[in-house]
């Protein structure tokens, strides 16, 4: 994170405004890559999950463009609330961790379903233990 001087540190506001379009112009690339295979059917149940968590992937991204100030969908630069930011891209992280575990290692069909299993299983455990976290007050 340096500036045109060596020696001298970029401001976090001047980082922000040299990643942003770098971003959204990832983001772009993304919504078009995902809008370009819609409607394609599946030739497998890795292929099926990997565009679902690619367009969970393109729709978090998205809502992350919402909460930057000088992006397309907040250009005014009004909205500044950065702390909502932390738990979208902890999902984002969390989405493309699972697209890459399920979808892009070239591996045999019995493994590609115990991946699936543990998917399901680690998801399951959380809804669980949301709900039963959830009574904890009453």
């Amino acid at each position: 994170m340096t500036g045109t001087d060596s020696n001298t540190p970029q401001s976090a506001t001047e980082y922000y405004w040299s990643e942003l379009p770098k971003y959204i112009a990832a983001v772009d690339h993304a919504i078009a890559t995902s809008q370009k295979i819609a409607m394609r059917p599946s030739d497998s149940r890795r292929q099926y999950w990997a565009s679902v968590l690619f367009t969970r992937l393109c729709s978090a991204a998205t809502s992350v463009l919402h909460l930057c100030p000088g992006s397309p969908v907040n250009r005014d630069g009004k909205h500044w609330d950065f702390s909502y930011l932390a738990p979208i891209i902890r999902s984002v992280v969390q989405t493309a961790l699972m697209l890459f575990y399920l979808g892009t290692e070239d591996i045999g069909e019995d493994e590609s379903r115990a991946r699936l299993l543990v998917m399901q299983l680690r998801d399951c455990m959380e809804r669980l233990l949301l709900f039963q976290n959830g009574g904890a007050g009453s």
